[in-house]
């Protein structure tokens, strides 16, 4: 049996008042990109340019921004909004 890490997400806040703010479909999408995110948290691909540990997630026309700690297998969803939105932002 492969033992693997399993990490949990946690949500900053502005993150789930744009989420609540969403429909059911945009809210069935977001569950779908964090179980991809889950699955490969750390993509060298995703990485965000100047950041060490700060990765983006791609869904659509809207950016998912996440952090990862190994030490308390944590991924932090720091924001999510429109692409030409979130990097004027963050």
């Amino acid at each position: 049996m492969v033992s693997r890490n399993v990490y949990r997400i946690i949500q900053s806040r502005q993150a789930v008042k744009y989420i609540e703010k969403q429909d059911r479909i945009f809210k069935e999408r977001i569950e779908k990109a964090y179980t991809e995110i889950l699955n490969n948290p750390k993509d060298p691909r995703k990485l965000l340019k100047g950041f060490k540990n700060k990765y983006r997630h791609r869904m659509g026309s809207y950016r998912i921004i996440y952090s990862v700690c190994d030490a308390k297998l944590v991924i932090e969803i720091i924001l999510v909004d429109s692409r030409g939105q979130v990097y004027n932002r963050h």
